[in-house]
């Protein structure tokens, strides 16, 4: 392939060097920018007629184009005007034949046909068509004139208006525009040939400007193209709008607007009461007419606009912040500080103002020159408004800035009646900075307000520094060469962009104060900055090129009268001269010598692309145009894309924070604790400070584009109604697509912070799915939950990448590891297959778990283990995944420390044991949470301080020392500030305990939970398990459980009321017998678990324990469970509700209870319907004889038990709160 394209591309440039140089000269065709008229000459007998020539004359301009008919009869003339009227002047011999009042559009051509007699001189005055296709063009698509523009309905006087009017063009209520689905990215927007799309890819409405770059008074004509099947015309991927402006004629030509709305009452302009409507002001004015008749013409065009938009803030709407609390900030800041914070019911301003110019002349008969200017300046103002939890002050709101700026030369020339050509050459500035509207004297500030809400005030955080430059120069040259039937097309262009980008977040600094009254007290919460290491943000800015060469050659071929053919290509290559900064940290961090990390300093130099296209038009009734056309289009892809790697080296932008945890906060009351240089002084970057966010670019990226096939019927009926029809299908080539991982050098990765493989620095990943069929992203949706992905590409890798999935999802932390196999690989056939342990692999992770535990920080282990009497043991699921059952029951015992666990670290500790203090957290047993609070040392083990355990983190242990043993460095010091961190595989660490500490006793300590145990099994414990009311409990039945299986089974359960009461009263002897959702909330989970635990070990009683509507989400595996026989048991506790969800509604929500209330099916009949022995309990003189049926049970066993509606699970901790917060009832 590779040798193909260059192949290709010689073949082109030779063409190209042939066609110009060979040849004497002809005519012009430029689509984006001129018409085209093409006819045939016959005789009286139908027979073609050569060598007359043609004389076109556009009438307002007098300009003139000459050619003749070629050995078949036919002409084209290029280059002209759009529009009209032309005169077209046929003769030869001394017969003649006149067309008058033909008119051009943009896209197409107007196709005349002329007929020359043997004495007479004919002249026919053409007024209209009976069917004018002209307007259709190549491919499906529209296209509008000066009288359309200027008839139909635009408010905002976009142009975008007009273009919807296509079927295939959206326009959503974001304003955001849309051909066939696609993104607004992927639009071309040319001007006049000039390539005119938003300059960077961040704006919705496909413009490098807030508004239209042009008035739409000086449009002339716009083109609106899903699919144009030219070759000439590119830059895009979804879709083309193509505009022509108006050009001068030898006539005086004008317009003007004025508008002026304002329905605000009498406030000034720009400040708005609650509820205002809109103000706006609009002036326009665009001129036309001749400078020197037939020879030289202007045209003109300026427009101002201003408006101001009220706005509801939304925090007011929520109750949040109140707009006494938003007056008191405000005169805060002003008292404290100095600083005008701004004020709340200021409106939304916006202004824009455009000038064009537009100079023409006709330098010969043979050539047309175009200069032409176009200056557009103008801001729009925007704001977190619409944010519930926050009210920004006008002076954290913010301007988008964008200046656009572009100036163009075109001669368009006709060398003999059938060569022409067109040389371009255009420069466009775009400026993009994001301004504050607030004094940058400070950061952006945010104050917490009693009703809970927050008030932000000074420059938006990232605003502090956001600024987009860009310049973009095009040089065009092509030729139009027709020979008989064929009208041939060769050009080429150069695009060279260069692209500034500046972003860098918090570089002023962004202050948090918990209340009003702290940010007076100068009470500082946290203060977060980023910025270059020379802390001045230009010096960290993004600045790299993107180049584009472009060859496209097309033939038009008239078959015949009613049948056009066009076989085009279109090659285009990138060029860089930049490549973003090599980060060797980022390398050195993830790389292995097995499997290298990707390095970051990639850039797209050589990346090439070869498009052709195919179209037909055939005109099968005089009334009826079929039209087909095929091509692959890509072009101008948006540089946003590609300049993260440039900006995000993740060594520009480091950062520094001060907060509680880091304990390095200022002294509350001094300047350096309020918004300023002297706060700032403290965080300040150091030269050679790096860190930050990192973006890559994969090596092998290759460019996107979109395969298109369009099929299109058009009919003009007698009635003058027309009726089209397309069908258009696209298929993607290489897609774009971006890895995030969310994570920081210790390697947490998203959703529960479970690592990403080989740690990583919050990284983005941008890469091209090679030519695949649109299908779900799996590898992109999973890359948050997983540890690792895999896309096998060579089946022949398959057993290594197995290998290495294994070990890592197994060691460390385990977690799971994708493999996604595309469709096409799954069906290669692998060469040898033989699957075997990577012990190189083991070999280069296994040091990165090694304990890193510094002697001094065991120094301290044992110091505090040696003065504490009451301390306590907390263990995590990392117990089980380590195996340190054993040594926990020995440690422990030896010690006399009683344990509590979390909901994963169930099965970690015999729960038989005395010791044994019962499940901790939300619903855990009152005395273990107890436990925490009154403990003077928390040895923590295995777990990760989520919110279920910790609940209200600032009242959460205060009183003891924490160690934590962990093998994730990530999770130390996360949630809860830990005294001693002990990094490690636990099975390693723990045997540490045993060599360094006495054997010592804490009967006292002990003996207090005696009372808490006392209290809650009055309260809670004893009318569960031993209830007097009619109706059984759950606990009741977990007790039979415990009693049948000896607390030697494994027991599964799904989320909710059973989940946490199972977990309560559930009795564990032996590791590994808890098997759970945690806290995830997965209902239907306990089925399909159930039966992977069974297929596990096979040898162990396995009883799922599910709620009744957890069930009927997995029912279905009662087919794979009779399928596979496994002797799974099956219990579920029916209350008819989701009780959980049922609990809250009663306690939180005055038993408002919606959508929980269930009506079921009958569970029994469709366990027999699966050959299932089954059974249902409704009276608790049955429980026990069924549940030991069920236990004694060799086979698969569904158990139904009828439990209380409104059973309730205690204790419980509201969320949020703390454990004196505890409710027993």
């Amino acid at each position: 392939m590779k040798y193909t394209k260059r192949f290709i591309k010689l073949s082109l440039l030779i063409a190209f060097t042939f066609i110009t140089f060979s040849i004497n000269s002809s005519e012009v065709l430029a689509e984006q920018t001129t018409g085209i008229i093409r006819g045939s000459v016959t005789d009286e007998s139908g027979n073609p007629v050569s060598g007359a020539s043609v004389q076109i004359t556009h009438i307002p301009s007098g300009s003139k184009s000459s050619t003749s008919s070629g050995n078949s009869g036919a002409f084209y003339s290029r280059g002209l005007r759009l529009g009209g009227p032309f005169k077209v002047t046929v003769t030869k011999s001394g017969q003649s034949s006149v067309r008058n009042n033909i008119f051009t559009r943009l896209g197409s051509e107007s196709s005349l046909s002329f007929s020359l007699g043997s004495n007479s001189v004919e002249e026919i005055v053409v007024t209209a068509k009976a069917s004018d296709f002209s307007g259709l063009g190549v491919g499906p698509g529209s296209t509008f004139n000066a009288e359309d523009i200027s008839t139909l309905p635009s408010i905002d006087r976009d142009i975008k208006d007009i273009a919807k009017l296509d079927p295939f063009v959206t326009v959503d209520n974001n304003d955001q525009l849309s051909f066939g689905g696609g993104m607004p990215r992927l639009i071309g927007f040319i001007i006049d040939g000039v390539s005119a799309n938003d300059s960077y890819g961040l704006s919705s409405n496909a413009y490098p400007t807030n508004r239209m770059p042009l008035s739409i008074d000086v449009i002339d004509q716009v083109s609106v193209k899903i699919a144009n099947f030219d070759a000439e015309l590119g830059e895009a991927s979804s879709g083309n709008i193509v505009l022509t402006t108006k050009a001068g004629t030898n006539d005086f030509h004008g317009s003007f607007t004025i508008e002026s709305s304002q329905t605000s009452g009498d406030e000034p302009f720009g400040e708005k009461a609650d509820n205002a409507d809109p103000d706006t002001e609009l002036f326009s004015i665009a001129l036309q007419g001749p400078i020197i008749k037939d020879k030289l013409f202007f045209s003109f065009g300026y427009e101002k606009y201003e408006a101001s938009d009220p706005i509801q803030m939304q925090a007011f709407q929520s109750g949040l912040v109140t707009k006494a609390e938003a007056d008191e900030v405000i005169q805060a800041a002003k008292d404290v500080i100095g600083y005008d914070a701004g004020s709340y019911n200021k409106g939304l301003e916006e202004e824009d103002e455009k000038t064009f110019l537009r100079i023409d002349a006709n330098v010969t008969d043979n050539q047309a020159l175009t200069l032409e200017y176009i200056h557009v300046d103008g801001f729009t103002e925007s704001a977190y408004w619409n944010r519930s939890f926050a009210l920004p002050l006008s002076s954290d709101w913010y301007k988008i800035n964008k200046e656009y700026e572009t100036v163009k030369f075109e001669l368009n020339s006709d060398w003999s009646d059938n060569f022409s050509t067109r040389i371009m050459y255009s420069d466009t500035d775009v400026m993009n900075p994001n301004t504050p509207v607030g004094s940058t004297s400070i950061g952006e500030v945010g104050v917490g307000v009693a009703s809970g809400g927050t008030v932000f005030f000074g420059p938006d955080q990232y605003r502090h520094a956001n600024e987009i430059q860009t310049n973009r120069k095009q040089f065009e040259v092509a030729g139009y060469y027709d020979i008989g039937d064929h009208a041939i097309t060769l050009g080429y262009k150069k695009m060279e962009n260069d692209m500034f980008n500046m972003f860098s977040r918090n570089s002023l600094g962004e202050y948090d104060y918990n209340s009003l009254e702290d940010f007076i007290a100068g009470n500082l919460r946290e203060l977060d900055y980023r910025n270059a290491d020379t802390n001045n943000p230009r010096d960290a800015a993004g600045r790299f090129n993107m180049d584009y060469t472009i060859i496209y050659l097309q033939d038009t071929w008239n078959i015949s009268s009613d049948l056009t053919a066009r076989f085009g290509i279109r090659y285009e290559e990138i060029s860089q001269d930049t490549t973003p900064e090599y980060n060797s940290f980022w390398f050195n961090w993830t790389g292995d010598d097995f499997r290298p990390a990707p390095r970051n300093d990639v850039n797209l130099d050589g990346e090439d692309i070869i498009m052709p296209r195919f179209s037909l038009d055939w005109q099968a009734k005089d009334n009826i145009l079929v039209t087909f056309g095929w091509g692959e289009f890509s072009g101008n892809l948006p540089p946003v894309w590609f300049g993260g790697p440039y900006i995000d080296t993740g060594l520009g932008l480091p950062g520094n924070k001060l907060r509680a945890r880091s304990n390095n906060l200022p002294t509350p009351g001094t300047p350096a604790s309020y918004p300023g240089d002297a706060a700032l002084a403290l965080v300040q970057n150091e030269i050679g400070d790096t860190g930050g966010y990192t973006a890559m670019m994969d090596k092998d990226f290759g460019i996107p584009s979109i395969t298109k096939m369009s099929l299109g019927v058009v009919a003009d009926l007698d009635s003058g109604v027309t009726i089209r029809a397309n069908y258009i299908h696209m298929e993607e080539e290489d897609p774009v697509g971006a890895y995030i991982g969310g994570c920081d050098p210790k390697g947490n990765a998203l959703a529960d912070n479970r690592p990403l493989y080989g740690g990583c620095s919050y990284v983005g990943y941008l890469t091209t799915f090679k030519n695949i069929q649109p299908e779900t992203d799996i590898f992109g949706i999973t890359l948050p939950i997983v540890k690792h992905s895999y896309t096998v590409r060579d089946t022949n890798l398959l057993p290594e990448i197995l290998a290495e999935a294994f070990y890592i999802a197994q060691n460390g932390r385990p977690g799971p590891v994708l493999i996604d196999i595309p469709k096409d690989v799954g069906l290669e056939e692998v060469d040898s297959y033989e699957y075997s342990k990577n012990d190189y692999l083991t070999e280069k992770l296994s040091s990165k778990h090694e304990n890193v535990t510094k002697q001094h920080l065991m120094s301290k282990l044992i110091f505090y283990f040696m003065q504490s009497y009451q301390p306590l043991f907390y263990l995590g699921g990392g117990i089980i995944r380590s195996n340190a059952f054993k040594i926990i029951q020995q440690i422990a015992k030896l010690f006399q420390i009683p344990v509590t666990t979390t909901l994963m670290g169930k099965g970690s500790y015999n729960e038989c044991d005395h010791l044994s203090l019962g499940m901790l957290g939300m619903h855990g047993t009152a005395y273990a949470n107890f436990a925490v609070s009154e403990c003077d040392l928390l040895i923590a083990i295995g777990m990760r301080f989520d919110d279920r355990v910790t609940g209200n983190l600032e009242s959460y242990a205060k009183q003891a020392k924490i160690i934590h043993m962990e093998i994730d460095p990530a999770e130390i010091n996360k949630n809860v500030e830990c005294d001693v961190p002990v990094i490690g595989n636990i099975k390693e660490t723990i045997p540490l305990l045993l060599s360094m500490v006495n054997k010592n006793s804490h009967k006292k300590w002990l003996d207090k939970f005696n009372s808490f145990y006392d209290i809650e099994f009055k309260k809670v414990i004893d009318n569960e398990i031993n209830p007097t009311k009619k109706g059984l409990t759950m606990a009741e039945v977990i007790k039979e459980i415990n009693n049948s299986t000896n607390g030697d089974a494994i027991i599964v359960t799904d989320v909710g009321q059973h989940q946490m009461v199972t977990c309560r009263y559930a009795k564990f002897n032996k590791s590994k017998s808890n098997v759970t959702s945690g806290g995830l909330g997965t209902m239907g989970f306990a089925l399909p678990a159930a039966l992977g635990a069974k297929m596990g070990a096979p040898d162990r009683e396995v009883v799922a324990v599910i709620g009744d509507g957890g069930y009927q989400m997995t029912i279905q595996e009662l087919g794979t469970i009779f399928q596979t026989g496994s002797a799974v048991k099956i219990v579920v506790l029916n209350n008819n509700f989701l009780g959980m969800v049922r609990q809250w509604q009663q306690m939180f929500f005055e038993k408002r209870y919606a959508s929980t209330e269930l009506v079921n099916p009958d569970f029994v009949t469709i366990a027999k319907g699966y050959y299932l022995e089954a059974e249902k309990v409704s009276e608790r003189k049955n429980l026990k004889e069924a549940v030991n049926r069920m236990i004694k049970s060799k086979k698969p066993y569904f158990l139904e038990v009828s439990v209380e509606k409104e059973d309730n699970v205690f204790p419980m901790i509201p969320t949020g709160a703390s454990v004196s917060d505890i409710r027993l009832e």
